[in-house]
């Protein structure tokens, strides 16, 4: 099946996918390495209490993220359509690809409806495969600077967030989908 995915997304122009993928955080991300001067210890605290989870959505392109929504608690079906609807629909342009991954929230037909009514198209990842979603690359540059923030209250993790999302730019976006295999460019 990994070998069919890109043997199909070698074939699309990169700049048509967009990819959407969901992430958690919470208020007890705190960085998990420190320095200090030499022969000093480096001191920081952890949190007991990590809170509710904040999961956000989010849909890249080959140029910046698209769409972003947060919420408090876990996703589901609704959830996602309720994003789908809501937020990304209005965002896509015909022809659009819409990747996403293997989860069960992410095959009703209410999903396939929402996207192919904006005259956009389906495609969903290889099972397994995190390494050709350049989404995952954003989340994981995203959730650093959630770190190094250390917001410790949930208006201060949603402020987080959103200083992240500041952080990511075109080149971001370009540098993760080459590495990704997607040959894309920001023109």
């Amino acid at each position: 099946m990994r070998q069919k995915f890109l043997e199909v997304a070698k074939s699309l122009d990169p700049t048509r996918l967009v990819f959407i993928d969901e992430a958690g955080s919470h208020i007890g991300m705190t960085r998990d390495y420190a320095r200090a001067p030499c022969g000093e210890r480096a001191h920081g605290s952890v949190p007991r209490n990590r809170g509710d989870v904040t999961t956000m959505l989010g849909a890249l392109d080959a140029r910046s993220v698209r769409a972003m929504m947060t919420l408090e608690g876990a996703t589901d079906a609704e959830v996602f359509e309720t994003f789908l609807e809501h937020v990304l629909v209005r965002k896509l342009r015909p022809d659009d690809i819409v990747v996403l991954d293997n989860v069960g929230a992410h095959r009703t037909d209410n999903v396939h409806r929402l996207v192919e009514a904006a005259g956009a198209s389906l495609l969903y990842l290889s099972p397994y495969s995190p390494d050709l979603n350049p989404i995952e690359l954003c989340w994981s540059k995203l959730k650093a600077a959630l770190k190094d923030f250390g917001a410790r209250t949930r208006a201060a993790l949603d402020h987080a967030i959103k200083r992240a999302m500041d952080l990511i730019g075109a080149d971001d976006a370009v540098a993760w989908f080459k590495h990704c295999g997607y040959g894309a460019h920001a023109k």
